[in-house]
């Protein structure tokens, strides 16, 4: 299987997983209106949840647009094992940090 063969799986399973994502979001709101209606309940779960995706998605594009070019330098500098252990150590990092937060909430 060529590169161009492999990059085109990985796209197509990205949209799948977006897709699917979307579909399973809407039948979440569907199930909402239906149980909980317009209140201030379900406008206070909505609330909450759009500011958790806002915090997660600007963390998640952060770490996509820093995380991958250093990875990509340090893996044609210093070679694979370097690139892997930084990667251990950003893990680590948002591990430890979770936690962090998972405790103190």
């Amino acid at each position: 299987m060529s590169k161009s063969e492999k990059a085109a799986r990985s796209v197509l399973f990205l949209i799948i997983l977006a897709v699917t994502s979307k579909f399973l979001g809407l039948i979440r709101d569907m199930l909402m209106a239906s149980n909980f209606g317009a209140s201030i309940i379900s406008d206070t779960f909505f609330l909450s949840n759009t500011v958790l995706i806002l915090i997660t998605t600007l963390i998640t594009h952060a770490i996509n647009t820093t995380m991958i070019p250093v990875l990509s330098k340090i893996m044609i500098d210093d070679g694979i094992s370097a690139k892997n252990k930084l990667t251990n150590n950003i893990l680590h990092i948002m591990v430890i940090s979770s936690s962090i937060v998972v405790i103190i909430s």
